[in-house]
């Protein structure tokens, strides 16, 4: 099994494996830390956070005391020009009289954003939040980012969500010829075709005369 520690201040991580019997030590500096639980035998990922002093911390799993999170997802791609989608987050526990706070990451922000984290309220098993897409000004086709959600003592959950893009290529040189990207009035025997793609289909092509020459 596989533990790993990882700082929330500066996102730096240190990992070790247990022993036969199932034990392991982590020297770690001062900090919390969310240390996860990974490998056979385990349903998926398990998370717990960890305030380290200077005393010792031991911290033990008890696999019969997991719950679980769950994320569901209205839409599976977005538009990258203002698309949003809603996510709820559900614990699945028998007892819902405290509230848990879930913590929020995107693999990619640069083309998806989530909040930093969530409440679910007590007394309550779920709450929604927003995936938000990211519009830039890069053709960059359609991309995916990985959505997970954590909270100590909870298997992590994620989702994958997809941001179109609605970036289209610059207009052709030549309107008389397509195939004549340049406008010097020939189209080179190297002359590529590529596919563009997202809220339409169309074929443009890189006019390389000058290259040929």
């Amino acid at each position: 099994m596989t533990v790993s520690a990882r700082r929330q201040s500066d996102g730096v991580t240190t990992s070790t494996t247990t022993v036969g019997s199932g034990g392991y030590q982590i020297e770690l500096a001062a900090g919390v830390f969310d240390v996860q639980f990974s490998g056979p035998g385990l349903p998926g990922t398990i998370q717990q956070i960890v305030t380290i002093g200077a005393e010792n911390v031991k911290v033990d799993l008890n696999t019969s005391q997991i719950s679980v999170l769950s994320l569901t997802v209205d839409l599976s791609a977005i538009q990258e020009n203002g698309g949003i989608a809603k996510v709820t987050v559900t614990r699945q526990v028998s007892d819902l009289s405290s509230p848990v706070t879930v913590s929020l990451n995107s693999s990619r922000t640069s083309e998806a954003t989530v909040p930093a984290s969530v409440v679910i309220p007590a007394n309550q098993p779920s709450v929604t939040f927003d995936i938000s897409a990211v519009d830039d000004s890069v053709i960059d086709l359609t991309q995916s980012s990985l959505i997970t959600a954590s909270s100590s003592g909870f298997l992590v959950a994620s989702t994958t969500i997809l941001v179109i893009d609605n970036d289209a290529p610059s207009i052709w040189q030549n309107q008389r010829n397509n195939f004549d990207i340049n406008n010097d009035g020939t189209v080179a025997p190297l002359d590529q075709q590529f596919p563009v793609t997202g809220n339409f289909q169309c074929f443009g092509w890189l006019d390389l005369a000058s290259v040929s020459r």
